[in-house]
């Protein structure tokens, strides 16, 4: 997936990036690791292998990172899946 984005520094100047990652995770991350340092999301759209594009809610982004929460989600899905 690639993914476009759009941020604000504190300082007031704008950027725009753009990068690849086979996961979301490493997008989801790295767009939280922005907030957590002052930026402030403008925009942020993924875009598949199909060249669908998905824009993301920038309200859902808040600093922290989501790595323990999807492991976390993951296992309790496992445990459901496979009570055994």
């Amino acid at each position: 997936m690639l993914l476009h984005f759009t941020i604000d520094s504190p300082t007031g100047e704008r950027f725009n990036h753009s990068f690849y990652a086979a996961d979301l995770d490493s997008h989801i991350n790295a767009l939280n690791f922005f907030v957590a340092t002052g930026y402030q999301l403008c925009s942020a759209t993924l875009t598949d292998q199909e060249g669908q594009q998905m824009s993301l809610p920038l309200d859902a982004f808040d600093g922290m990172p989501i790595d323990g929460a999807i492991r976390e989600l993951q296992t309790e899905y496992e445990q459901v899946l496979n009570p055994y």
